[in-house]
């Protein structure tokens, strides 16, 4: 990874080398990408277990509209998950 390429998905690095303080400075982090926006943002991963995860994510905007529009009361489950 030079400085003028951007990172490839799924990239580990610690938090000091992309310029985060404090405890984030000891911590790893991983370059993934929303499917829907297709931004790419650092974000801490989820486990070696979930690889997928560590790849594509969704951003915060996203991620809340999912959840707003997934959200259900009642105690069935629902056949499948709503898109928006």
């Amino acid at each position: 990874m030079t400085e003028n390429e951007p990172p490839e998905l799924g990239t580990r690095v610690r938090g000091d080398t992309i310029g985060k303080t404090g405890s984030k400075g000891t911590s790893y982090w991983v370059r993934v990408q929303c499917p829907i926006c297709v931004t790419d943002r650092w974000a801490s991963p989820k486990g070696r277990y979930q690889q997928a995860q560590n790849r594509i994510r969704h951003c915060p905007e996203h991620a809340r509209l999912a959840r707003m529009h997934n959200f259900n009361l009642s105690t069935e489950r629902s056949p499948e998950v709503r898109g928006f």
